[in-house]
């Protein structure tokens, strides 16, 4: 049988999850704001 506390205890360390959380946050909106950029750049040529 697994002890109580080996069970409660987080797979990751809160700091880490909450560090990786940002990240991964951050990462979307570059991501988003580069396809932003990119499907203007593309508007801008095909009107142009």
């Amino acid at each position: 049988m697994v002890s109580i506390e080996k069970s409660m205890k987080p797979s990751r360390s809160i700091i880490g999850d909450t560090l990786y959380t940002q990240y991964t946050k951050l990462h979307m909106k570059q991501i988003r704001e580069w396809n932003k950029r990119q499907q203007e750049k593309t508007t801008t040529l095909t009107s142009s």
